[in-house]
């Protein structure tokens, strides 16, 4: 029996301290003033609830305070607050650096946002600003005709049966080492996504990560990424190269990058290894962190559950039967399992939050006003366990209700379940992510039983998507 990991000069330095910082503070302490009265103005305006505000930084301290369980936060105030949506008052150093920052549960405010009156909610400046030097012009931060051309481009190929051509970009990226040889990279590309991320829930980063050491840190860890990723277009390249010299036009495109390296700008020049990089990280966040992430998530739940486990092992053998891995057919006559990973993403989507800007004025279908240059952030981890949209059982695992009285699987909408987002930006691995996820767990829980050690502090970790904080340990012992 194992134990595995499932889820890395002096006097002139004394001078500038004692001047610059008290002028560094007062600045601040003077922005934040300003700003506190111009945003608690506005929200009063449009008539939301919200956390209790204290004076001058409004609901800053409280976010920060929460910081590592802000999801959670924000889920506490839906139900404290007793509405779907409500303002948050977050101060700024610059009037028109934050707008009000809202956040809304609501079923018909998310189709609204993401379906209906899409062309008026982007990523927007908020977006790009705090993500700029980790996911650069990537699918994920931009809009507009940047944005269709590389879905455009992607989707070419994300289909179920391309399955062998997605897989690492070609590349290994060592997710499997063990914590005492952890993958430079992997380590690299989680640090600098806890940073940036925080700096959604903290206005002043600039000056702070220069104080804590974070934007060192930030820079070092950056500098392995951006590494790996030129390795990474650099192979690529030759490559592609090497099938031309060949004069080889069999060969088939092994992955994503092959497809973007053929691709051209709109200007008809092809794409600089700028813009190959953020193709590169932007697919992997996609890729790597969020199949990954609800997969451990979901073994999780089954040690917790053995219901599940059983009605899981009972249509594994039913339908993989003897079978290294089921295939295509297989895989979707496991609506159980399906149903499982539907209730993982409903309680842990990888995605816990969705921010837009508004670019007009708007109302949304509750009545809530939105000023243009609003922040709107979605918080698809409250709706997941809120009574008003899943029932009294919401926070419960329950694959059971994914099945209607006939028992088939009940197709929610996405605006109600948006793990895979929803409208136009609705993710294109959606279907492979269902199929891999289905397949990895249906043959491991036929395979393997799994029990949890004792005395783990569970929660998630501070990230754009939703990882788990520590590592999962298990005891797995081989079925027979």
């Amino acid at each position: 029996m194992r134990v595995f990991d499932l889820t890395n000069s002096e006097l002139l330095t004394n001078v500038v301290i004692i001047v610059g910082v008290p002028v560094v503070l007062f600045c601040v302490a003077a922005a934040v003033t300003l700003t506190f009265f111009h945003v608690n103005t506005r929200t009063s305006k449009i008539h939301l609830k919200t956390p209790t505000p204290q004076p001058i930084v409004g609901n800053l301290l409280q976010l920060s305070a929460n910081r590592h369980r802000k999801h959670d936060w924000i889920l506490d105030n839906f139900r404290t607050l007793k509405t779907e949506t409500f303002a948050v008052l977050i101060p700024t150093p610059f009037l028109t650096y934050r707008p009000d920052l809202i956040m809304t549960a609501n079923v018909k405010n998310v189709e609204h946002i993401l379906k209906t009156n899409f062309v008026n909610y982007e990523k927007g400046f908020l977006f790009r600003e705090n993500l700029s030097c980790f996911l650069g012009s990537g699918i994920f931060t931009v809009d507009g005709s940047s944005w269709k051309s590389q879905r455009k481009i992607a989707s070419h190929i994300f289909t179920v049966k391309n399955v062998c051509i997605l897989i690492a970009f070609g590349c290994d990226f060592g997710c499997l080492e063990t914590p005492d040889n952890p993958l430079p990279f992997a380590s690299a590309f989680d640090r600098v996504q806890g940073i940036v991320c925080d700096r959604f829930i903290n206005p002043f980063w600039f000056i702070t990560e220069f104080f804590t050491g974070e934007r060192i840190e930030l820079n070092k860890n950056l500098d392995i990424v951006n590494t790996f990723a030129k390795e990474m277009i650099v192979e690529a390249r030759k490559r592609n190269l090497a099938n031309d010299h060949d004069n080889n036009e069999d060969v088939s495109k092994n992955d994503l990058l092959d497809f973007f390296l053929e691709s051209k700008n709109e200007d008809g020049t092809p794409l600089k290894d700028s813009q190959l990089r953020d193709v590169v990280l932007n697919f992997i966040i996609a890729g790597r962190d969020t199949t990954a992430q609800a997969l451990s998530w979901g073994i999780w739940e089954i040690c917790k559950n053995p219901v599940v486990e059983e009605k899981l092992l009972k249509e594994a053998k039913a339908v993989i039967r003897d079978k290294k891995f089921p295939n295509y057919e297989e895989v979707k006559e496991l609506k159980y399992s399906q149903a499982v990973f539907y209730e993982i993403l409903r309680l842990y989507p990888s995605v816990p939050a969705n921010l837009k800007l508004a670019v007009n004025d708007d109302v949304l279908p509750d009545g809530t006003l939105i000023p243009a240059g609003s922040v709107v952030s979605m918080a698809p981890y409250s709706m997941g366990r809120l009574e008003s949209i899943w029932g009294k059982d919401a926070e419960e695992f329950n694959p059971s209700r994914w099945f209607d009285i006939s028992g088939n699987l009940i197709k929610e909408s996405s605006s109600k379940f948006p793990a895979f987002h929803s409208g136009p930006r609705t993710c294109l691995g959606q279907h492979l992510a269902t199929h891999e996820a289905i397949t990895v767990l249906s043959t491991l829980v036929r395979d393997f039983h799994f029990e949890l050690l004792p005395n783990q502090d569970i929660t998630y970790g501070d990230s754009l998507t939703l990882p788990m904080k520590n590592p999962l340990l298990v005891k797995v012992c081989k079925r027979q």
